[in-house]
């Protein structure tokens, strides 16, 4: 029961190359690179494999980079602003792939999430609660299209010790988990 917006990220190419756009020989300014952001061109997740924990280029903002806790095939936007090559402030960060679109509104700070979040999923899933330097940290809320919810504490993104399930028909389970394992 691992719901998680951020886990799997495509790399995109990092940077633009300047382009004559004048006969006088001006040419355009290019986007910040990796390494002008402080980030070994190595740790993106161009140059990483698939599901690897990496600093992604979001599609909007060529230059500005997110930490991304995996690789895959989706677009990633954020609204908020660019500094230094980080995405910084407040936001909407937005996962997009073919078939699904997942929308968080919150703070990041040098890339990574930071403070309360609120992850809203096409299909209707919830979740709500606190990152810590981009990882979920202590209380977490989740709520699913038919009214089942769920609260418990989250430790390095990791579901950790007793979650509470409320189901639709009014039945309420408990459950254990460790370093994400229900057991």
């Amino acid at each position: 029961m691992r719901i998680h917006a951020p886990v799997a990220m495509l790399g995109f190419a990092v940077g633009l190359v300047g382009m004559p756009v004048m006969a006088t020989g001006a040419t355009q300014k290019s986007a910040p690179s990796a390494a002008t952001a402080g980030i070994n061109p190595a740790d993106t997740c161009a140059a990483k494999p698939a599901g690897s924990d990496c600093w992604k280029n979001l599609s909007n903002k060529p230059g500005c980079f997110f930490w991304s806790q995996g690789s895959g095939d989706e677009t990633l936007t954020w609204t908020g602003e660019c500094k230094q090559g980080m995405a910084q402030g407040k936001g909407i960060l937005t996962y997009i792939w073919p078939k699904e679109q997942v929308a968080g509104e919150g703070n990041l700070v040098d890339g990574k999430q930071q403070g309360h979040w609120v992850w809203r999923v096409s299909n209707g899933i919830q979740e709500e609660g606190v990152y810590t330097d981009g990882k979920r940290t202590g209380r977490w809320r989740f709520k699913w299209p038919d009214g089942s919810t769920g609260e418990g504490t989250m430790l390095g993104d990791d579901m950790q010790g007793e979650w509470i399930v409320r189901l639709p028909n009014g039945k309420i389970e408990k459950r254990n988990y460790v370093k994400g394992e229900q057991q």
